[in-house]
């Protein structure tokens, strides 16, 4: 059998400025706002993004880390989330 996966990416943005624009580029998809991330990602992260997720008007729905693993299983645990 034949088999092919497709991967999508989602771009990023860095800089200085970047929490600052988070409406920009986090908003096109709705209101509400779900952050995964790896346990130094969100330990360094949460306090600067959390406070520039609300000031732009979104809703964190969810804080989840990542698993540990980059897996199916933990693709699914996160998709299952919503």
């Amino acid at each position: 059998m034949n088999m092919s996966i497709s991967v999508n990416l989602p771009s990023f943005t860095i800089g200085p400025d970047a929490y600052d624009d988070i409406k920009k580029y986090a908003g096109f998809a709705g209101e509400k706002v779900a952050i995964i991330g790896g346990e130094t990602a969100l330990e360094k992260a949460l306090p600067r993004l959390k406070p520039a997720i609300q000031a732009a008007g979104l809703t964190i729905t969810a804080i989840e880390w990542y698993g540990g693993e980059a897996s199916y299983s933990n693709i699914d645990r996160l998709a299952a989330l919503n």
